[in-house]
């Protein structure tokens, strides 16, 4: 883990109130949100990369991306042999991480009532263009 994402961590789990009874549960948890924070790095660089476009689609929008990456990681995990996964690794990786940013996304959406997606208005499509 990074020196900054851990120092994040020991902030995060004494102004939570976090303990933890081994450390090797503690150690679990410093994984875990070290992923959480390459997750959110990937949810940045992709919403400047496509702006707020999940909003476009709604809930049921980003269901459809969801779906594609489960199709994706079963065929990585389970229409493979045990030495084609392992070479895939990377690749099984960073869908998973990208599964787990679309339920994010959907969370938010579901949370704001966006089941069906939100089309942009006209001058939305113009914002900046004299």
């Amino acid at each position: 883990m990074k020196e900054k994402d851990r120092a994040l961590f020991n902030e995060a789990i004494i102004s939570l109130g976090i303990t933890f009874e081994t450390d090797e549960q503690r150690e679990i948890a410093e994984s875990a949100f070290g992923e959480m924070m390459h997750m959110f790095t990937v949810f940045c660089r992709k919403n400047k990369q496509y702006g707020n476009a999940f909003v476009e689609t709604g809930a049921r929008g980003t269901f459809i991306e969801i779906h594609a990456k489960y199709a994706r990681l079963r065929s990585l995990l389970w229409r493979a042999s045990d030495e084609k996964i392992a070479r895939q690794m990377g690749d099984i990786i960073q869908n998973t991480l990208d599964l787990s940013v679309y339920g994010v996304l959907q969370c938010l959406l579901v949370r704001a009532g966006n089941i069906n997606g939100e089309i942009p208005q006209e001058d939305d499509f113009n914002d900046g263009i004299s």
